[in-house]
């Protein structure tokens, strides 16, 4: 899950031109793949992802867990 959040993070980062840990951080990343978030409640819970990110990136970040698992 892990590499996989982190291909998904580097596609974001390329769609908007900008480096990979703008969108999350190693730390987040891992974070995500250790808690595997299901919905937005549990997104929001974890450091690193505030309104803004969760806007921005949570139904895509949920997909992409979805399609990992």
């Amino acid at each position: 899950l892990f590499n996989g959040l982190k291909t998904w993070r580097l596609l974001k980062a390329r769609e908007q031109e900008v480096p990979p840990y703008i969108i999350f951080h190693d730390s987040v990343i891992k974070e995500i793949a250790l808690l595997r978030p299901c919905n937005f409640e549990q997104l929001k819970k974890i450091k690193g992802i505030g309104n803004n990110k969760l806007e921005r990136y949570g139904q895509s970040l949920l997909n992409c867990i979805k399609d990992i698992k």
